[in-house]
């Protein structure tokens, strides 16, 4: 069946929020599968918070549909699908638990940015429209993501990659 046509910005607004609605339910379902991978509890902390933000964001998304009258369900996000394909292959090519972990962040910060660039522009399409509320509510999501985002960068920065690093050395001495 041929999808409708975006003829406008609100049309425009109803197919993001729908494929972020798809996103966080996505989320929601395969990280515990990169968390169960983790061996950094720091990490498995992280990840938790990131499902239940997640969860949050996924009301947040409906509640703003629901302010225009329009299901939050009937989109796909393609770009999530393959980020998690390719956390999965990763995870399961990595030969040492650090660069797992490492994998593991890389590929939450790729959904996470897809998040920050959803959420960044249908908060905008939501104040363009006159749904301010939903604006204010969508902000708040990309704020969530942005601190989970900042999380993960400084546990990569501090800790995870130089303990990849160190097994990459492990490596060349043997």
């Amino acid at each position: 069946m041929p999808m409708k046509k975006i003829v406008n910005l609100r049309d425009l607004y109803i197919q993001q929020s729908r494929e972020l609605y798809n996103a966080t339910e996505r989320e929601i379902s395969e990280l515990p599968k990169l968390e169960s991978q983790s061996t950094s509890q720091q990490l498995k902390a992280i990840i938790t918070k990131q499902i239940l933000k997640s969860m949050n964001q996924q009301v947040r998304i409906a509640e703003a549909m629901k302010d225009i009258n329009a299901s939050p369900e009937g989109e796909i996000c393609l770009i999530t699908e393959s980020i998690l394909e390719h956390a999965h292959n990763n995870t399961s090519r990595a030969a040492d638990s650090a660069v797992r972990d490492a994998g593991i962040i890389t590929s939450m910060q790729h959904l996470i940015h897809r998040k920050l660039a959803g959420f960044g522009s249908t908060c905008s399409f939501a104040r363009e429209i006159g749904q301010e509320h939903s604006a204010r509510t969508l902000h708040e999501a990309l704020i969530e993501a942005w601190e989970i985002d900042n999380a993960l960068s400084e546990l990569a920065e501090v800790v995870i990659n130089k303990l990849a690093k160190v097994s990459l050395e492990e490596v060349k001495q043997d």
